[in-house]
Formats: structure tokens, C-alpha cells, sequence
């Protein structure tokens, strides 16, 4: 596991050795946050770091972004013949739990809260939401 971030990150594949975590930290940039996978790879000594989103199932990604299921095609029409790189995959963050239904109820007063404040808060200033028959009348 690599840790960066905040963000965990798996080593998928590490190939010729091209991971290298010293020069993935210096590179690493916050725009990469919103990919689910980082790929990164030598050219003349030097890492490039590139984000994959996952497969177009799911989440909505436009088609001009890359996915995942391009990955193959990136490494053999944009890196260089042969040259080292590393995949790593984020790590999904746990879940927060949501309070149950029965912990919101009790804190929210149910289901219907809103219109019941609405009913109290008329009572007590004495107007009734819905006008009064008899005051239509008069201005009719």
C-alpha cells in the first residue's frame, strides 16, 4: 500500500521496475485526485505520471477522457518501446454510515416534520395557514 495524500493507492503492476516511490511523491500532483488509477512511466530519465478513470460502466465519463480499458493502447502508442512503468489503483475509501431511519426520526420528530413546524408556528402566532373562508367572501 502507498499512502499519499490522505489517499491509499495498490501497486497493480510494477514493470522492469519501474516503480520508484521517491519520484512518484516529487511528481505527484493534486489533479490526479480524480482518477481511479495512475500510471506512470520512464522516458530519458524522467517519470510522467497519467490518470485512468475506470471503464465506462457506472459513473459517467466522457468518452475523450481515458479509462482504464485504454490503458494498453496509452502505453504502446504514447511511451516510449519497451520503457519501464508502474500501475497503481486507488483505494476506496470506507464508506461514513449513515444514522438509521430510526435515529433520524427520533432526532427529526418523523417523517412529516416539516409541515407539523409549520402547523406550530402558525398556532402560536395565531394564523392559520389556510385563509379564511369568510375573508374571502369580503373581498369578493
Amino acid at each position: 500500500m502507498i499512502q499519499l495524500g490522505g489517499k491509499q493507492y495498490e501497486l497493480l503492476k510494477d514493470h522492469r521496475n519501474g516503480w520508484n516511490a521517491e519520484a512518484f511523491r516529487d511528481r505527484y500532483s493534486e489533479v490526479l485526485d480524480k482518477y481511479e488509477y495512475i500510471v506512470g512511466d520512464w522516458g530519458y530519465n524522467q517519470l510522467r505520471l497519467k490518470g485512468f478513470h475506470k471503464e465506462h460502466t457506472g459513473k459517467q465519463v466522457p468518452r475523450d477522457q481515458n479509462t482504464f480499458d485504454q490503458l494498453e493502447d496509452y502505453l504502446l502508442e504514447y511511451c516510449n518501446f519497451g520503457c519501464a512503468y508502474f500501475v497503481l489503483k486507488r483505494m476506496e475509501e470506507p464508506k461514513k454510515e449513515r444514522p438509521s431511519r430510526e435515529g433520524r426520526e427520533g432526532r427529526e420528530g418523523g417523517r412529516h416534520h416539516r409541515s407539523s413546524d409549520r402547523r406550530e408556528k402558525a398556532d402560536r402566532s395565531g394564523k392559520s395557514e389556510k385563509p379564511d373562508k369568510s375573508s374571502q367572501k369580503q373581498h369578493a
